[in-house]
């Protein structure tokens, strides 16, 4: 008996059969193998506490990163080096790292409690 392997085509149409086929799939950036380094191997849940880089649709370090655990946030270069003079505190405005002197507008805890006088 000849069994058949057939292939969804990327429009989702079934193709021809197809007897081997090659699936493209493009080397990890170093962002990805930076995060991907990080995870432990039970369902890729993130070590505790632990900073996890947050990388973009395309492989590449997010220019701002933030610590999910302790609430800091902070430009880095395309390396995922942190960029001086731009981690920021929790509660207190992130640095805008397309332009590192200005800071985003921002309400943190203390600016919503003055303006309500609580």
């Amino acid at each position: 008996m000849l069994r058949k392997h057939f292939l969804l085509s990327c429009n989702g149409e079934i193709t021809i059969p197809c007897v081997s086929c090659v699936l493209l799939v493009r080397p990890k950036t170093q962002c990805e193998q930076h995060r991907d380094s990080l995870r432990r191997g039970d369902g890729d849940v993130p070590l505790i506490g632990a900073f996890i880089p947050q990388c973009d649709e395309e492989g590449q370090y997010r220019p701002q990163q933030c610590h999910g655990s302790t609430g800091h946030c902070w430009c880095v270069d395309s390396r995922g080096q942190e960029r001086a003079g731009t981690r920021t505190p929790p509660g207190a405005p992130t640095i805008n790292c397309d332009e590192p002197g200005k800071k985003h507008a921002s309400l943190n805890r203390s600016s919503v409690l003055f303006l309500y006088n609580i």
